[in-house]
């Protein structure tokens, strides 16, 4: 599929919805001649520059035919151009109106705090990202949000299972202590919800996240919690849980990694 095509389908389907959509993106990988994505020893490769950032988030604003609010989580972080240069250009299209939220993911705590002392790298408000998601659930059907795109692809039941999975796992009971046993191949098999059970699942997942930022002491955001093979900071977790819903707030996706 040509790179492009999807923010293309997206902006035929919401041009009559355009002022209540919301669309997340990512930027960060570079392009060869052909305009696909740069591949080296069957890695994608990442350009983190200025110029190229800006150019990327442009195109995918002509694709989409409208200025709109957009989150930016980068997939990596480019090992060669400095995290402040590139937070400063997407910095300025914020200041623009082009572009919303900026996230960041695979970062290093101190990379991040390097970029956030440039521009605030993500969204605490967490009433902001429920808010979002029950509007768009409520515009939909319960067919709508159960529907796959092909059998590879996830639904929108999926995705709310899988964040909620995230959530419990990393805040539930890393932070809070809670016993909880997460499935993650489960959330990407074929299941059915209602409208009301995700909307219930979206409000008692970001609850918990909400009720954690405000009980938590200012050391404990320092403290460490294991996570599959990496350790990660507590403050880490709540910044990824800001920026997982970026990642997945959009059209229908492939399986996450």
């Amino acid at each position: 599929m040509e790179w492009g095509t999807t923010k293309n389908c997206l902006a035929a389907r919401s041009l009559v919805i355009r002022e209540r959509v919301v669309t997340a993106t990512k930027v960060g990988f570079g392009f060869a001649e052909d305009g696909k994505v740069k591949i080296v020893d069957g890695k994608r490769v990442v350009d983190g520059s200025p110029e190229h950032v800006v150019e990327a988030i442009e195109g995918s604003l002509r694709r989409l035919k409208r200025i709109t609010s957009i989150w930016l989580p980068s997939p990596c972080i480019d090992p060669i151009v400095l995290i402040e240069e590139t937070i400063a250009a997407m910095s300025k299209l914020v200041a623009e109106g082009k572009i919303g939220p900026i996230g960041l993911s695979e970062a290093a705590s101190n990379t991040i705090r390097r970029a956030y002392a440039i521009h605030p790298v993500t969204a605490d408000r967490f009433d902001a990202i429920e808010r979002r998601i029950v509007l768009v659930l409520n515009q939909l059907d319960v067919e709508q949000v159960n529907w796959h795109p092909n059998e590879s692809s996830n639904s929108i039941t999926n995705l709310i299972i899988h964040i909620n999975g995230n959530i419990n796992e990393r805040i539930g009971k890393g932070i809070n202590h809670k016993p909880f046993t997460r499935d993650r191949d489960k959330e990407f098999e074929a299941q059915f919800k209602t409208k009301v059970e995700l909307i219930e699942m979206i409000q008692s997942s970001l609850g918990v996240v909400k009720v954690a930022l405000m009980t938590l002491k200012n050391e404990q955001f320092s403290e460490v919690q294991q996570i599959g093979n990496r350790e990660q900071t507590n403050l880490e977790m709540f910044i990824q849980s800001a920026t997982h819903f970026s990642e997945h707030n959009s059209v229908p996706n492939k399986k996450p990694l």
